[in-house]
């Protein structure tokens, strides 16, 4: 719901502004993240872009991007001795992403894109930790940072209109891991898929 509220308010200021030098080359998206786990709360992302083209149907891509994601675990085991339990994970990431966008025909319908994005993720944690055999627990709450990276590829289509365009992009992140294994065996890799609504403009 807050992603879409999002994507309404962006396409009414896109549809008020469409003629302003400054936004002539940017892109707004709105999207739905879910990470790659058997237990995991959707998150959303919201971002602002600006491309400039190279050659061709090339683009370079360059913005601004927040990102939520939740994950849930049932159990995480941190020693012989000791795991957490109803582990959960929220992941506030803000990031610079760059890379590049290729369309697939000349009326700019289609494109493949790769970015890379690296990340400052704040981190809240929250659950139980327990220790045996004196079967002790104490409650979990955390709040810590972490930085990340991640390759992004996407495939996607847009609709061009007199003044806007309008489209879907779907897309899968790899990159590092942001939980610890058993036993604090270090950071896992990590990746999530995104379903993104862009909406913007430009002179193609």
């Amino acid at each position: 719901m807050r992603s879409l509220v999002f994507t309404l308010l962006i396409f009414s200021f896109v549809s008020v502004e469409a003629q302003s030098k400054v936004l002539r080359n940017m892109e707004f998206s709105s999207a739905r993240n879910v990470r790659f786990s058997n237990s995991n709360t959707p998150g959303f992302g919201v971002g602002a872009t600006y491309y400039q083209g190279l050659k061709g149907r090339v683009k370079f891509i360059a913005g601004i991007e927040y990102n939520r994601l939740e994950s849930d675990y049932d159990k995480i085991t941190t020693s012989k001795l000791s795991h957490k339990t109803n582990v959960n994970y929220q992941f506030d990431g803000f990031g610079i992403p760059m890379g590049l966008r290729y369309y697939l025909d000349n009326n700019y319908s289609f494109f493949l894109e790769s970015v890379l994005l690296p990340e400052m993720v704040f981190i809240k944690e929250s659950g139980t930790n327990e220790y045996f055999p004196e079967n002790r627990s104490t409650k979990i709450y955390e709040k810590y940072t972490r930085s990340a990276a991640y390759i992004s590829l996407a495939a996607g289509a847009q609709v061009l209109f007199s003044k806007f365009y309008l489209g879907l992009k779907p897309e899968v992140r790899f990159g590092t891991g942001l939980i610890e294994g058993d036993y604090g065996d270090g950071l896992k890799p990590n990746a999530y898929y995104r379903l993104g609504i862009i909406i913007g403009f430009a002179p193609f």
